[in-house]
């Protein structure tokens, strides 16, 4: 679990003086003492905001910028090493990117990993799977005009070779390429043990749903077995009271021949090199995510880093024009224009700071990413993408201006900067709560009209405290929900909702305010209305509840709180409230939290003063749960400068691919893959 940052910066602290104090009784001289000090505890401090690794340039400032200099200080204190030996508690590699040693240790074994040759059965591109992948894609030509069909490229280069990533946005069209590559593996091979995963309970559960819709639609659920049950990582490798221990390792891998890993710019580094060690080399695994996204909380931005270059080598795209209607000399001319594969990602690696670009790192990961470039859910007319695109350049004046406009139903901005929001933002997300809180009110207790109903609208906040955060409209949201349905007869009367919740935006209303943080807990205690939407904060395997769940309380003939959740094989199942690990109200949502989930309408409200949790990434994120509209709750300078922020994580994953690449070079010189 994430420090606090008290908590964090009491860690760092202790670790740093007690190395200091190791390298003093070692002989280390005084100067030497307080380098050694202040780095240990910028490191500490960097992994604890998600970083892997500090570059020498944040201690320049106090020490200079004479890198070697540094760098034969740090190794003369005894405490740390060079990547060749990585035996100390901080290890200093070649581009002066300084680690703790764990983390050094975690990057390189996930490049290993994803490195190692496929065991598995490697199918040749012959005339029946041909005719498989043109019966699986028939009707996507008709729907591209011509264009590359990036989901039948994904499809093929997952469907035989150890480790691909799938990268693309909303509506891109990512849910149906696993699904034609579940196809495609099946027909491959019809005993093909298939597992589903995903960081969080509910994007494990929106993934499957999205599974089964998706062959609904295309009219293949009869034809094609799917995966009955998806699955968090945590549960899927089997968490154990230790962390970071589970029984699914190397020693005990997987029993699985294709893993499919959605979400997967929620994996934290350390969780993603468990899960890769716990499957077997004869399995194929597959990242699907979209690396514009959030990255994890923990440290790492393992998808941004190994999504960042979708090269394809020329031997492979001579293998894919056998199976795609679109010319060799297509796939040859995105190979080679670099500009057709540029693009600023919102997550920044910050591998530039390099001196030695990892320049033959492109050559480990070749053929294994595709980006998905077709956009099947909004137009290019569509505000909401034309934000999108505003949003990867950071060019904030095309942004403000799109959103003054005014001109766009799927777009809205209100002004607002006040620390308190005002009459007007609260009424659209009252308006927006509105399908909801009617269903509430309706007499019966059917589970699946309310979830129905909950998925059609949801406020999110970039900040869980204040009284713009996640707890202050909560608990807004929730005395509204009490409100109404305390007034059954006015509902009756066709009372308007925004009428019957008038006084709760009535001016001075201060939620976040003192009285109501002093209440929070007891107004939570005493809720036990129907529709309450909870939010599990706390995994507990025995319930088969995990973080991140989302159910709706709806009590029983008895009147007791029962709160439901979706069911993996359909249907809803009901555990007493009493029962449930720690959770808290889920009307409003952090983004992060949101991640994995989709609404056909989102607010987004922002803190009234800039904050360091805004960024581009975050407002994509937002924006992108969105299927149909969003409204934006903000002043503009933050707006501004949140669009105008990049995301950045020290990271050296893509050098850690290289040196494993020239070590292989120098082992065997004819073992690399052609490009």
């Amino acid at each position: 679990m994430k420090q606090t940052a008290d908590a964090s910066e009491a860690l760092a602290y202790g670790f740093a003086q007690h190395l200091g104090a190791m390298a003093q009784g070692a002989g280390c001289s005084e100067p030497q003492r307080i380098l050694l000090e202040d780095a240990a505890f910028a490191t500490s401090m960097a992994a604890s905001s998600g970083h892997v690794c500090l570059h020498l340039a944040s201690l320049s400032e106090k020490h200079g910028s004479d890198y070697p200099a540094l760098k034969a200080a740090l190794q003369a204190s005894g405490m740390v090493s060079s990547i060749s030996a990585a035996d100390r508690p901080l290890v200093l590699d070649d581009d002066h990117r300084l680690y703790l040693n764990r983390y050094f240790d975690y990057e390189r074994r996930l490049a290993k990993r994803l490195l190692e040759p496929y065991q598995g059965t490697h199918q040749a591109i012959d005339a029946r799977l041909q005719a498989c992948f043109e019966a699986v894609f028939q009707g996507n030509q008709a729907l591209l005009d011509g264009q590359i069909d990036w989901q039948r490229i994904a499809a093929a280069l997952a469907v035989n070779q150890a480790f691909t990533v799938i990268s693309g946005g909303p509506g891109t069209g990512k849910t149906t390429s696993i699904l034609q590559l579940i196809r495609c593996a099946k027909h491959d091979n019809p005993t093909c043990r298939i597992q589903l995963a995903a960081p969080t309970g509910k994007a494990a559960a929106r993934m499957l749903e999205a599974l089964r819709l998706a062959a609904n639609r295309s009219g293949v659920a009869h034809r094609i077995e799917l995966p009955t049950e998806s699955f968090t990582i945590h549960r899927l490798l089997g968490a154990t009271s230790q962390a970071d221990r589970f029984r699914h390792d190397r020693e005990n891998p997987l029993a699985v021949d294709l893993l499919i890993i959605d979400e997967a710019s929620m994996l934290d580094l350390a969780l993603a090199v468990h899960l890769v060690e716990a499957v077997p080399n004869s399995a194929r695994i597959v990242f699907l995510g979209d690396k514009d996204q959030l990255a994890a909380v923990e440290a790492g931005a393992v998808f941004a880093e190994l999504s960042a270059n979708p090269l394809l080598s020329a031997a492979c795209i001579n293998r894919l024009s056998m199976i795609t209607p679109v010319a060799a000399a297509a796939l040859q001319a995105i190979r080679t224009d670099a500009q057709g594969l540029a693009e600023t990602p919102l997550t920044d690696t910050a591998q530039g700071l390099a001196e030695t670009p990892p320049t033959d790192t492109a050559q480990g990961l070749s053929d294994r990413v595709v980006w998905l470039r077709h956009n099947f859910r909004f137009s290019k007319q569509s505000a909401i993408d034309l934000l999108v695109a505003q949003l990867k350049r950071g060019d904030a004046d095309a942004a403000i201006d799109l959103l003054q406009s005014g001109n766009h139903d799927d777009l809205v901005w209100i002004k607002d900067d006040a620390p308190h929001l005002g009459q007007q933002a609260w009424r659209a997300v009252l308006e927006g709560m509105q399908a909801y809180i009617n269903q509430a009110a309706e007499p019966g207790d059917d589970p699946a009209a309310l979830f129905d109903a909950l998925s059609r609208y949801r406020v999110l906040c970039a900040e869980r405290e204040g009284p713009r955060g996640v707890k202050a409209i909560n608990q807004a949201l929730g005395q509204a929900l009490d409100q109404a349905l305390g007034q059954a007869s006015a509902y009756a009367r066709g009372l308007n909702l925004a009428e019957a919740v008038a006084q709760a935006i009535r001016p001075g209303f201060n939620p976040g305010g003192a009285v109501w943080q002093a209440n929070w807990r007891r107004d939570l205690a005493s809720r036990r209305n129907k529709g309450q939407a909870l939010m599990v904060l706390q995994n507990d395997n025995v319930l088969g509840r995990f973080n991140g769940d989302i159910g709706i309380l709806i009590p029983d003939p008895r009147g007791r709180p029962v709160v439901y959740f979706p069911h993996s094989e359909g249907g809803h199942e009901g555990i007493a409230l009493s029962r449930l690990p720690v959770h808290e109200p889920a009307f409003a949502l952090t983004v992060h939290k949101a991640q994995g989930s989709e609404f056909d309408r989102i607010s987004l409200i922002l803190p009234a003063k800039r904050s360091p949790v805004l960024n581009q990434a975050l407002i994509y994120t937002a924006i992108s749960r969105a299927k149909r509209a969003v409204t934006i709750i903000a002043g503009e300078s933050v707006l501004r400068e949140a669009i105008s922020t990049a995301t950045r994580r020290y990271s050296g994953l893509r050098s850690r691919f290289a040196e494993l690449m020239r070590e292989e070079a120098q082992s065997h010189p004819t073992s690399l893959p052609a490009s």
